[in-house]
Order: C-alpha cells, then sequence, then structure tokens
C-alpha cells in the first residue's frame, strides 16, 4: 500500500515534465509520448539522441524570435553598408505619339526614351558611418540575446529531459516495490 500511495504524485510529476517537455520543444504531446514510450525502461536508461535538444530547440519560439532578430540586424548591417556607395539607376520608356487615331500605326509615331542616374551621398557629416556602427552595435546585441535564448532553452529541454528519465526511473522502483508488496500480502 505505501508504494501505490507513492505513485500518484510521480504520475503527477511525470505529467508535469511531458508538459514541460511539449513546452519546451513546441512539439504535440503525442510525439514527445511517442519518444519516451521508445526509450527502454529502468534507471538512466532515457538518453535521446545527443541531437535530439539541439533539433528541438529550432522549433522553440523564443529561440525562433531571438535568430529573425539577429537575421534582420545582420540586414539592417547590409543596407547601412550599400547606402554608402552610389546608386545607379536606368529608366526606359517605349510609347505610341500620333495627333490623329489613324496615324498610330505609322512608323514615325513610336516614341522611345533611355535614361541614367546616379544618386550617391555626398556630404552627410558622418550619418551613414555612424548608421552602420549603430546597426553593428544592434547585430552584436542580437547575437548576444540569441546565444543567451539557445544556452538558456538548451540548459531548460536538458533538465526537463534529465527530471523526465528521473521520474521514470523511480516510478520503475515504485512498480518493482508495488509487486514486491503484492507478493508479500
Amino acid at each position: 500500500k505505501d508504494a501505490e500511495a507513492r505513485r500518484p504524485p510521480l504520475i503527477a510529476a511525470q505529467s508535469e515534465a511531458v508538459g514541460r517537455l511539449v513546452a519546451l520543444t513546441g512539439k504535440p504531446a503525442t510525439d514527445v509520448l511517442a519518444m519516451i514510450a521508445t526509450a527502454p525502461a529502468g534507471q538512466d536508461s532515457f538518453a535521446p539522441p545527443a541531437a535530439v535538444p539541439s533539433i528541438l530547440l529550432t522549433q522553440r519560439p523564443d529561440v525562433r524570435a531571438a535568430q529573425a532578430r539577429l537575421i534582420a540586424a545582420d540586414q539592417d548591417i547590409a543596407a547601412a553598408a550599400a547606402a554608402r556607395f552610389p546608386r545607379l539607376s536606368i529608366t526606359g520608356a517605349l510609347g505610341l505619339l500620333a495627333l490623329a487615331a489613324g496615324d498610330l500605326l505609322d512608323g514615325d509615331a513610336l516614341t522611345a526614351s533611355l535614361g541614367a542616374g546616379i544618386a550617391g551621398p555626398l556630404i552627410d557629416f558622418g550619418r551613414t558611418g555612424a548608421e552602420l556602427q549603430r546597426n553593428e552595435a544592434i547585430a552584436r546585441e542580437a547575437f548576444a540575446r540569441y546565444r543567451g535564448t539557445v544556452f538558456r532553452a538548451l540548459g531548460e529541454t536538458e533538465s526537463n529531459l534529465a527530471a523526465l528519465s528521473a521520474t521514470r526511473a523511480r516510478s520503475t522502483a515504485l512498480a518493482a516495490q508495488e509487486r514486491v508488496d503484492a507478493d508479500a500480502l
């Protein structure tokens, strides 16, 4: 009876650990439970492949958001760097010009124009360079946040996988104790 009494809190703890894994991985509960079910029972037996936590990280919303911020910061740097150089534009137009409707099919009615332009910063008093430095600082901050988010997510995932493994081992031990108690009874 003692083993029976200790079992429900373990089942609740295991359910809580599965819930945390679902939240951490972004995978459906059925996938997490399938991964757990394929692991052999026994102490220290639940050891997912080494690549699983890093693969699971890519599905976490916080990691995806940090990654998107880092990509955006890198693109801002590229845009600021491109603003330092002149821009060349080429435009063209093709049309028909006639004073009477019957003259539209005449070869003289065809008109065309082609133009080119160049624009660039002549005197910006260091604004473009400052913008580039600002974007580089934002990118460094975004990288630091991304790195922190990844490490935190990896730690949480590893911690929850270990907690789940410990709960399974304890549940297995209690099930064995329950059988011993039943035999003794």
